[in-house]
């Protein structure tokens, strides 16, 4: 790490921390410049849960000016710097009301830099609602591969309740091992929240490459190494990384000593997770599913909705896809040879805005977000995943812009749906952080967003540091059935 940059990284990485004090944070106006306001005017809303943010300042500028200097209420010891940074972190999974913002009026980013690959994986939501039981859908696969599947039971209530689950067959001549991962489930007659604690159980279940013990070692000598070089760092203060992975390494052990893998004879079939066998779906509740899982044969993957699970897949109803007109994003089904994107997103100014899971709605942002295409197996037809559903997105900013505030991330819904997700902050600090965070909440007006990170100031008593960079992991929110808007802007002065 450059030396420049050793003094505020100390804060940033030492004082994350304090945000997992949890819950809605209640942060008072900031005294700013009165926000412009769209052509209609922000509305008022009553019952509203959400905190009001600062329009920017004159503390953001482009990064072609001259830096600023330090203005006069500038924090100048670093104790103020550290409160302000402690602040700014225990917002985090808050809900803000984004209109000072005036989000539609912000121009639209485009990344720098795509890149698409990842394995390959299974989508399986089409029918997404189950009339009949039967066979979903199928894949065969051979090594690592990932599955998502958002499925609702839409059967006579007097049939009783439904089982999704996932039957594995064995196509290769040797016997077959499949070896999960890392996996995420949860029925719920909620949709949105079924798809946050999904999700969130996902990011949590590591992989064993990449075990919760592993990295929480990893962190904690770097954040040493960072804390005796900077006399700024209290003794007692820990990364957001060794306190949040931390706790995750007490209740989820790496994965390889969780779960054995799954053999399979020849020619043979098992339940690749049986515990879904026992996951009752009712009338109107909907099954979610992350997976990924590895295969040393070829393995054909079963995707079952039915009254009681069998592994004889031969004798179930192959249940048909919804007959659609173009594209759909209600009803998806195939197999995709990519499973994670990547998009370098350079901020030059601020606020800024950029869209992910673009769909047929958002052509300019589909140019740069397109749409997975692959193939039903089951059908054999061209299939489009709009909207990206199941894709990982990693997101990585480049903070160009000089501001002596720390900036906020932001995710917002659209008018169309509320938002509830969960986000893998990878670097340069780690954590895991439902969204919101209160669990069992989501933001519910396209006016507000949820705090989803912080990124230090580039602008240091009135010096320019290197450019931050931020980089997080999240897919399309399950349920949400629209993009995510992407709002970055500096945080209020005052909390």
């Amino acid at each position: 790490m450059p030396i420049n940059m050793v003094a505020i990284a100390s804060v940033f990485l030492g004082l994350v921390a304090l945000s997992n004090l949890g819950g809605r944070c209640a942060i008072a106006e900031a005294a700013a410049a009165p926000a412009s306001s769209s052509a209609s005017g922000p509305t008022a809303t009553s019952g509203q849960a959400s905190a009001p943010i600062s329009a920017p300042g004159p503390a953001s500028t482009s990064a072609s000016a001259p830096s600023p200097a330090a203005p006069a209420s500038a924090p100048a010891a670093s104790s103020s710097a550290s409160a302000v940074m402690a602040e700014a972190f225990s917002a985090i999974g808050s809900i803000r009301d984004l209109r000072p913002l005036n989000p539609g009026q912000i121009p639209i980013d485009t990344p720098v830099e795509v890149t698409t690959g990842g394995p390959p994986f299974l989508m399986s939501d089409n029918p997404e609602w189950i009339k009949t039981p039967g066979l979903h859908s199928l894949a065969t696969f051979s090594g690592k591969a990932r599955f998502f599947w958002f499925i609702v039971n839409h059967t006579p209530p007097s049939d009783g309740p439904l089982y999704v689950t996932l039957v594995g067959e064995n196509r290769g001549t040797q016997p077959a091992q499949v070896q999960v991962n890392r996996v995420g489930y949860k029925v719920s007659a909620d949709s949105e929240l079924a798809g946050q604690e999904a999700l969130y159980q996902y990011l949590a279940d590591l992989p064993p490459s990449e075990s919760a013990a592993a990295r929480t070692s990893t962190i904690a000598t770097t954040t040493s190494s960072i804390a005796t070089a900077a006399t700024t760092t209290p003794a007692t203060a820990a990364s957001p990384a060794t306190t949040a992975t931390t706790a995750e390494a007490s209740t989820q052990p790496a994965a390889s000593a969780r779960r054995p893998p799954v053999l399979i004879p020849p020619g043979g079939r098992e339940f690749v997770l049986p515990e879904l066998n026992r996951q009752r779906l009712f009338k109107g509740w909907v099954s979610v599913l992350y997976l990924e899982v590895e295969t040393d044969q070829p393995v054909t993957f079963y995707v079952e909705a039915v009254h009681k699970p069998t592994t004889d897949v031969a004798a179930l109803q192959r249940l048909q896809p919804e007959e659609t007109e173009g594209s759909d994003l209600l009803n998806i089904r195939g197999t995709f040879p990519a499973s994670e994107r990547e998009m370098h997103f350079v901020v030059n100014q601020l606020p800024a805005r950029v869209l992910i899971a673009a769909d047929q709605f958002h052509p300019a942002q589909q140019w740069h977000d397109p749409s997975l295409i692959g193939t039903d197996e089951m059908t054999g037809r061209r299939t489009i995943d709009d909207g990206n559903y199941g894709l990982l997105y990693r997101l990585r900013f480049t903070i160009n812009v000089a501001t002596e505030r720390p900036l906020g991330i932001y995710f917002s819904p659209v008018p169309t749906s509320g938002l509830a997700t969960a986000v893998q902050v990878v670097s340069p600090y780690q954590s895991l952080e439902r969204l919101p965070r209160q669990k069992g909440t989501r933001v519910e007006s396209p006016e507000d967003g949820v705090l989803v990170a912080v990124i230090p100031p580039t602008v240091q008593a009135g010096k320019p540091l290197t450019p931050q960079e931020l980089v997080l992991e999240t897919f399309p929110p399950a349920g949400s059935c629209a993009i995510v808007p992407v709002l970055i802007a500096p945080l209020p002065l005052e909390y």
